[in-house]
């Protein structure tokens, strides 16, 4: 019998005076179930290409023509096509580290790179050409922009990288690497990425918009059809303790569960916040949909302690106005139910 069910059966039976099977249903869950916290380590290994992009940095460094350290700057690598895909921006992650292992460069932190970007509105969408690498070398003050793309070989991907030098506009140093086509890293080239400086999401100039939920979209599981049902997220908050109440939707099921919502107002999205009143810290995707059929993930690191408590999530990479969002979250996190109370969204009013 599952520990969770076991133990609101308790509490709900000690309210009203009837605990002469105590005994029996304690005996019941050490018999079935194990506690997360007593469960066997199970070990697991994942194979990357850390390796790969070490030697990508080394051969990047070796054909370098300049003596002195340099100042660099890495943005993401795109496809061939031209398009920005997140594999693109974890390369480019990557390879910030390995290069400034290699003791040849000063690389200058991505986060600074991109906000540099943003302020001065410069277009980074494609692949960077002689003359888009003079002008940001001049706006970020670094002497040399490493660049490059991402070709599809069918089992495999190229990398191949270029550093160009930020005065003349000329390649300084090219490099490739060849690296296995996993789940994960096909995963990150379907996916598109937006870069600093995008002109695609729409105008912040509407007035600023809070609303709650008001429309249940769907959901893939529900504890009932009452006071912990999906239901229950609609509206402003109603639940004001912290613990396993009536007024906040819970799950009959465990593991990865989600419920979607809708809101009055379409906006251009600033943040979603999340009411949680039990088992907080469970929240781990979010996806925002469009009105026209397009949607985004959003991966969320819910790291709330204090009970109740509220999430707070950033939708400024969106790039289109929504009204609809998906909540997952992992009902096995704690050994309590995790409840939800509340789901707001809040953004600009639309300017037509």
């Amino acid at each position: 019998m599952n520990k969770k069910i076991i133990k609101r059966w308790l509490e709900r039976k000690k309210k009203i005076g009837v605990l002469l099977f105590l005994p029996v249903f304690l005996l019941l869950g050490c018999a079935t179930n194990v506690s997360k916290k007593e469960a066997l380590p199970v070990t697991t290994s994942t194979h990357t290409d850390q390796g790969q992009f070490s030697y990508l940095a080394a051969d990047i460094s070796k054909n370098f023509n300049q003596q002195k350290k340099s100042r660099m700057a890495v943005v993401e690598f795109s496809t061939l096509a031209g398009k920005n895909t997140r594999l693109g921006v974890y390369i480019a992650e990557t390879l910030t580290t390995e290069l400034f292992n290699t003791g040849r460069f000063d690389v200058m932190e991505r986060r600074l790179v991109n906000k540099i970007i943003e302020e001065q509105e410069l277009s980074m969408t494609g692949m960077i050409s002689d003359e888009t690498a003079v002008e940001l070398g001049a706006q970020l003050g670094v002497n040399a922009i490493t660049t490059g793309t991402i070709t599809d070989l069918g089992n495999s991907y190229e990398i191949n990288a270029r550093v160009i030098d930020a005065e003349s506009g000329a390649v300084n140093s090219a490099a490739n690497i060849r690296i296995a086509k996993t789940a994960t890293l096909e995963k990150l080239n379907s996916k598109i990425s937006r870069r600093p400086g995008d002109a695609s999401r729409p105008s912040e100039d509407g007035k600023f918009i809070k609303q709650w939920a008001t429309t249940l979209h769907g959901f893939s599981s529900q504890y009932d059809r009452a006071g912990w049902s999906a239901k229950q997220v609609l509206g402003e908050p109603n639940v004001f303790g912290c613990g396993d109440l009536r007024g906040a939707w819970t799950t009959e099921s465990g593991g990865s569960q989600y419920v979607e919502v809708g809101f009055k107002d379409a906006v251009v999205p600033k943040r979603v916040i999340i009411k949680e009143n039990n088992g907080v810290g469970f929240v781990s995707k979010l996806v925002v949909y469009s009105e026209d059929g397009r949607e985004q993930e959003i991966e969320v690191h819910d790291d709330l302690r204090d009970c109740p408590g509220e999430l707070v999530v950033s939708l400024e990479t969106i790039q289109f106005q929504t009204k609809r969002l998906r909540v997952y979250a992992d009902m096995d996190r704690t050994d309590e139910y995790e409840n939800i109370d509340a789901i707001s969204l809040e953004g600009f009013a639309v300017v037509e």
